[in-house]
Formats: structure tokens, sequence, C-alpha cells
């Protein structure tokens, strides 16, 4: 039986749900390859890493996209950078395939820049939050399932058995009747 990776499953989401005026935010941009899927279905895509050989990586993936803004910069600083209201925002934790492992994303940056990251979000707006099973995904993932419940969100969770394998969630708002 076929087992989709945890980026074509949320690659999926958002193909069959953003309209082709969304905004959108790549907020850990690492390889280029969730930034060239939301600027091929959106109309503006943020795109933030640390690492500047991620930018340039990046870049060289969306050549000919001009409906990308690149952030050289933390993700826990998205309201320094992103205007407008995202339709979607897309964590995908840990570090950058085939770089230096030591460079990751932490929790302690992590929180905040999805707390921030919530605040911008649309009404209508999702999360997307892929966490990994190294030490440091799990603390990120233990903190930031703790805001989730403590902020009453409503979270879907795509996992397997398989202790070694990422963890998908899909976060957003609570609907107010």
């Amino acid at each position: 039986m076929y087992h989709p990776c945890i980026t074509e499953i949320y690659h999926w989401i958002l193909e069959h749900t953003l309209k082709k005026d969304a905004v959108t935010v790549d907020a850990t941009c690492g390889n280029g390859k969730d930034t060239l899927f939301l600027a091929k279905h959106s109309r503006l895509v943020y795109a933030f890493d640390i690492q500047e050989e991620a930018i340039e990586e990046t870049k060289k993936r969306c050549a000919g996209f001009t409906n990308i803004v690149y952030v050289h910069d933390s993700h826990e600083r998205l309201k320094d950078y992103v205007r407008e209201n995202p339709d979607a925002v897309v964590f995908n934790f840990g570090y950058r395939p085939l770089s230096d492992h030591t460079v990751m994303t932490r929790a302690d940056t992590s929180l905040p820049a999805v707390k921030e990251a919530m605040d911008l979000l649309g009404t209508k707006g999702i999360l997307i939050l892929a966490f990994y099973p190294h030490e440091e995904g799990r603390k990120e993932r233990e903190v930031i399932t703790q805001w989730i419940l403590e902020e009453n969100l409503v979270r879907t969770v795509y996992e397997t058995k398989k202790p070694d394998a990422p963890v998908l969630y899909l976060v957003s708002k609570p609907v107010m009747k």
C-alpha cells in the first residue's frame, strides 16, 4: 500500500483549498520545495529562512516566479514583513535536507513564530505544522501542542504508528458563532 509523505499530504490539502488570490507564507523555506508549490497556487508568497544558502537554493528552484518575497530572517519575525492576512502558513520544522543538521528550528523560536502566524492568519486560514521525531522536533511538538490546547484552537493530526515518522498538524482558529 502506498503511503504518501507528509509534504504530499499537506500539498494536496492546500491545492484543494487555496484560491488563486491567496497570500501564503513558507516559514522555513529550506530547499524551496514548499515555496515553489505555494508560488504555483498563490498570488503572493513570503519565503523565510535564517540561512542565506537556503534563500539562494529556493531562488534557484523558483526561478521565473515573480510572486515571491524572500526574507532572510527568523520566522519568529513574521509580523515585521507580512502585511496581509495569510490564507496559509507552512512550518516544515527541523533542519534543511542535505545541509548542516545542527542548524535547525528550535522550540524557543518556533513557538513565538507559530503564535505570530496565528495572529496574522485570516479568519479561514490554516497553519500547516510538520514535526519530525528528532529530539528538538519532539520539544517543538510538545510546546506547540500545549499552546494549541490552551488556546482552544482547531487541530487535525495526521500521524502513523511508526515512532520515527513525522507528524502533521493542520491548525485553524475556532469558528465563532
